[in-house]
């Protein structure tokens, strides 16, 4: 708890110490997060102030809001380009809740990280020192525990216990450095089972063959072909509860490569949704896109 105090009290002195350095710029972006000029074509704005510190360091206070003026997210960087995270940050759903709230120290998640459900309700709380996880309590939108695990060296380790909603045991495993080394799995009515996945993965309709082939089907089509020569692109990508796909993510600032990727996304069928311990949930996971012009 100290340590938390400690860093919450640095962070109110950090800010209470910073002094307007430059101008403040507002910027649109449309649903993928590309910069737009036109606020019609927007899906959420951001507010960028720069600032400088006591030590005369520039300081780059954003404000990110949903198209409707809604707080999406406020935080501080020393850089935009690359992001250095520098400070509290906090996110927020479009209905005002929070979303998350975590301290940054030179972009690395430092003490207690806390997510919310769009209820409002709490959803888990990760502790951190510099970046590395080093435990985890999850709960229910109910409110009843869900998961708890501690880390050595951001791996599991130790007892590692998940909880059906009326708190009997859902699996109970023990972990060495992230290695599993024992543990029982358990029946809604509290009987030892055989051993069932914890994580089922989200997937496309047909599997990895069919991926591929609408992937690379999709590419050929689109126009990048005439305009860029890489050969593989890895996109992520979230699966929602519904199958869709979502929060796209992907290391390109081509504006044609950009497009086809979207429109790839756009076409694709809906997708068979992820799950953790038979509930679905919504799941990242990711696949190499092939762009070649030959």
């Amino acid at each position: 708890m100290k340590i938390y105090l400690k860093t919450a009290l640095l962070s109110i002195y950090f800010l209470l110490s910073l002094s307007l350095y430059g101008g403040t710029e507002k910027i649109y972006f449309d649903n993928y997060c590309r910069k737009t000029k036109h606020k019609s074509q927007a899906k959420f704005y951001s507010v960028r102030t720069t600032l400088k510190d006591s030590l005369n360091h520039k300081i780059i206070s954003v404000k990110d809001f949903y198209i409707n003026d809604t707080l999406q997210m406020e935080g501080a960087y020393t850089s935009l380009e690359p992001e250095v995270k520098e400070g509290y940050f906090i996110f927020y759903f479009e209905n005002g809740r929070k979303e998350s709230e975590i301290m940054y120290k030179n972009n690395k998640r430092q003490g207690e990280g806390k997510y919310y459900y769009k209820s409002g309700a709490l959803k888990k709380i990760l502790q951190f020192n510099n970046d590395t996880i080093l435990k985890r309590k999850e709960w229910y939108e109910e409110g009843a525990v869900y998961k708890m695990a501690e880390y050595k060296n951001g791996e599991l380790n130790g007892k590692y216990y998940v909880f059906y909603p009326d708190g009997k045991l859902i699996r109970f495993h023990i972990f060495e450095n992230g290695d599993f080394k024992q543990g029982n799995c358990y029946t809604k009515s509290g009987q030892d089972t055989s051993f069932f996945p914890e994580i089922i993965e989200p997937s496309f309709p047909g599997g990895e063959k069919k991926l591929r082939e609408f992937v690379v089907n999709e590419m050929r089509l689109a126009e990048v072909y005439f305009c860029h020569r890489i050969m593989l692109i890895y996109l992520k990508v979230t699966v929602d509860t519904e199958g869709n796909l979502i929060r796209p993510q992907f290391r390109i600032t081509d504006d044609c490569v950009i497009a086809a990727l979207i429109k790839l996304i756009e076409d694709s069928p809906k997708w068979i949704p992820g799950k953790e311990n038979g509930i679905t949930k919504e799941m990242e996971t990711g696949f190499y896109v092939p762009i070649d012009n030959n």
